[in-house]
């Protein structure tokens, strides 16, 4: 367990409104966080302590967040909150002193975290003052926690992340992918690695193909400075759904060490490519959700070019260019503004059967959310004097009681990072096989390729038409499940 400070900058940002503190009030409710143990809540707005407080219940209570007051109040105590201007080099001063001649200091232990809830403008300035001030100074150990998205291409990338190391070592750095604190992406490698059953026939030989969707039912909302400069193909698929493929498809590791599981998803990483090379344009579909009778076009949002050419939807093909996955696609499907919000991985098993005439797969399903569990669809029988075959659908739904709690994915990785395990977040080495693979395909999608090829959809639909025919040009279908 932990006893320390964790200093939250950006603390009245809706990540740590609606997220952070959420999950460390529940840790707390569970009786998992050390009784000496503070937040610092640090942020531009000049709230008093009990002003914050106040506004920290009033967000629980919008968000429907289930608490009860005694709880709260037990809770709240562990808050302190600071006014800062991430750019002020005194205030930092004056955070060093504010920790150091408060109560604070008496239970550091000499352990601070830092949480970059913050614009990625500031991830290079934040780290750079913390040094400045000699604010790390103060303890013996120290780490900081970094939001996506870690740079907008491999080079802004590599700066920051050379910025940071200038004051801290990779084993203090956690770079945080939330989906990776999903209960059911945390299940992938015990489904895998426990059941012969399921990892036996992970392979070339056997799967025909992977699918791998995330619909978002919703537009950019309030994100559209950020959207606008992202797009789907940033927002979605160089951190979520990469790392989702690389515990989907790496070899089973020497141990459950954080090294050995990074060092296995890093080979697929590295290997991972666009179908067809040489004409990988017509494995790439991009497209841009346009108006309905209930939603404007993403054009007219907040914040957003009216001749923007950005993608809220992106289709891949790709491939893993080592053995065990030779020849096998990989498809994956994600945007806003589709019929509904859902994640899942699924698996349809080549149909080797010569004896009987069906033509129904195998099919084995992860269901990410909203609902969390995994199915397998095989076939049998029907009872009756002929040979009739139909499909059986087995599930586990691991969510569906409604007296169980699932733990959000911020919980698990908050209470990881303060014991210091990093298997659910992203080395160095991840992060820039992502960003090499994502920056060849931004290669390839150019102004003039976005102003040829960009398909509108209509918003609350399935995406673009062109997505469809992504898939069944190889004679194989979208399984929306």
């Amino acid at each position: 367990m932990y006893n320390g400070v964790f200093l939250l900058f950006g603390a009245t940002g809706d990540l740590a409104f609606k997220k952070l503190l959420p999950a460390f009030y529940f840790l707390d409710f569970q009786e998992k966080l050390e009784q000496c143990f503070y937040i610092v809540c640090i942020g531009r707005k000049n709230y008093t302590n009990l002003e914050y407080q106040n506004l920290l219940k009033t967000k629980f209570e919008d968000e429907n967040i289930e608490f009860l007051d005694s709880n709260f109040n037990k809770f709240k105590n562990r808050i302190h909150y600071f006014n800062l201007n991430f750019e002020n080099i005194y205030d930092y001063f004056k955070l060093k002193n504010f920790i150091e001649s408060s109560s604070l200091d008496l239970c550091t232990e000499n352990n601070l975290i830092y949480y970059l809830a913050t614009p990625p403008k500031y991830f290079k300035t934040i780290p750079k003052l913390l040094k400045e001030s000699q604010l790390n100074s103060i303890s013996k150990t120290k780490k900081i926690i970094i939001e996506k998205p870690f740079g907008k291409d491999l080079d802004s990338a590599k700066k920051y992340n050379t910025i940071i190391n200038e004051e801290f070592n990779e084993k203090e750095i956690f770079r945080i992918d939330h989906y990776l604190g999903k209960q059911m992406i945390q299940n992938i490698m015990i489904l895998r690695f426990t059941n012969p059953i399921f990892e036996n026939i992970l392979n070339s030989e056997f799967v025909d193909n992977i699918q791998i969707h995330v619909s978002e039912s919703v537009g950019v909302l309030n994100r559209g400075n950020y959207y606008e400069h992202s797009g789907a193909l940033k927002d979605m698929v160089q951190n979520h759904i990469l790392q989702i493929i690389s515990l989907i498809c790496m070899d089973e590791p020497l141990s459950l060490s954080t090294k050995d599981i990074r060092d296995q998803k890093l080979k697929i990483l590295k290997n991972i490519t666009v179908y067809d090379e040489n004409n990988s344009k017509k494995n790439i579909v991009i497209g841009q959700y346009d108006k309905s009778k209930d939603h404007i076009a993403y054009v007219n949002e907040t914040n957003i070019n009216k001749n923007s050419l950005t993608e809220t939807f992106v289709a891949l093909k790709l491939k893993i260019q080592n053995q065990r996955w030779q020849n096998t696609p990989i498809y994956i499907r994600t945007g806003k503004g589709l019929d509904k919000k859902y994640a899942n991985v699924i698996i349809e098993l080549k149909n080797n059967n010569k004896l009987y005439d069906i033509s129904k797969s195998n099919i084995f399903i992860i269901q990410i959310q909203p609902k969390e569990g995994m199915s397998l669809e095989f076939n049998t029988k029907t009872p009756s004097t002929q040979i009739n075959i139909d499909k059986q659908h087995m599930e586990f739904c691991q969510n569906c009681n409604i007296n169980a709690r699932s733990p959000q994915a911020y919980e698990k990785l908050l209470l990881d990072a303060l014991n210091n395990d990093q298997s659910l977040y992203t080395r160095w080495d991840e992060i820039e096989s992502e960003w090499s693979f994502i920056d060849s395909i931004s290669k390839i999608l150019d102004i003039d390729y976005r102003k040829k090829y960009l398909q509108k959809y209509e918003f609350a639909s399935l995406g673009p038409k062109k997505s469809f025919a992504l898939i069944e040009n190889d004679n194989k279908k979208w399984l929306f499940k």
